[in-house]
């Protein structure tokens, strides 16, 4: 799967992706945030938006589920 556009930060988790890091990831390109944020800080930003996904199991249960399955 590609993602719909080029600009903007992805996570890749198995086949699926989706869009982290808020209003700055979507203003850079990877290389770009890969430069200006910290690993640290990038590793707490895909883990946050992990975990808005399991906290909100109404639209986001099938995508946590696959997420969650693939990176146990």
């Amino acid at each position: 799967m590609i993602p719909p556009h080029e600009d903007g930060t992805v996570c890749k988790i198995d086949e699926y992706w989706f869009y982290f890091g808020g209003l700055t990831a979507e203003e850079c390109t990877v290389e770009e945030y890969r430069k200006c944020v910290p690993e640290n800080e990038i590793i707490g930003r895909i883990f946050e938006t992990l975990e808005d996904m399991r906290c909100n199991p109404e639209e986001f249960e099938n995508e946590y589920g696959y997420y969650r399955a693939v990176l146990d």
